[in-house]
């Protein structure tokens, strides 16, 4: 199975100027070029052509600008993802999602490593938006779960959020781990996750009668 085919999405952000026109701030070509840590935000005011003072009125930080393309990003991915899933069958339907997923963070490996690392420790507003999203993208999951259990599929006495947050470590997991090699090798990691769903399905524990 092939992953999906996706247009490339421009990670940027408009922000708005006096003159009412919108310039728009290519921060991961930025980043890519030089790296994240090296690029300042008044490189990337230049390249936007905008003040430096406009960028801080929208941006408190470099990590809170690179959430925000993140994001805009980001959410088109999941969209079409959720607008493509199979009707039925749980364990295809998070494959499916999380195959989008893995493709969308393939595309620009060495910015999903920075990203990464600073989604784990971030703090302030950026932390709060990260949190948001998280949480969105877990209510999706917990509807599909849902779905499930009316559907017979996965046992009605499962406790969702949990099935849900066991779930997600395991794509976590996943996709750090594809992260990690030299190269994100997509089928490898839908291959290993799909493992770790059916585990998950069938538990671990010898029952006792």
């Amino acid at each position: 199975m092939k992953p999906p085919v996706t247009n490339p999405i421009p990670l940027s952000i408009q922000v708005p100027r006096n003159n009412a026109r919108h310039a728009k701030i290519s921060t991961n070509s930025l980043f890519e070029d030089k790296g994240y840590e090296k690029a300042t935000m008044r490189e990337l005011a230049a390249r936007a052509e905008v003040g430096i003072g406009t960028i801080f009125q929208h941006f408190s930080s470099k990590p809170a600008l690179l959430i925000a393309t993140f994001d805009e990003e980001m959410r088109p991915v999941v969209e079409n993802a959720i607008s493509t899933i199979p009707a039925t069958n749980l364990k295809e339907q998070l494959l499916h999602l999380m195959r989008h997923v893995f493709v969308f963070y393939a595309r620009r490996i060495r910015l999903s490593r920075v990203l990464l690392k600073e989604i784990l420790f971030m703090e302030g507003v950026g932390a709060e938006n990260i949190k948001q999203m998280e949480t969105e993208y877990l209510s999706k999951l917990e509807a599909l779960f849902t779905e499930a259990v009316s559907r017979g599929e996965i046992q009605k006495s499962i406790h969702i959020p949990d099935a849900v947050a066991a779930f997600w470590s395991y794509y976590s997991y996943t996709l750090l781990e594809g992260l990690n090699a030299s190269s994100f090798d997509i089928e490898r990691q839908v291959a290993r996750l799909s493992r770790l769903i059916d585990q998950l399905f069938s538990g671990i524990g010898v029952s006792s009668k």
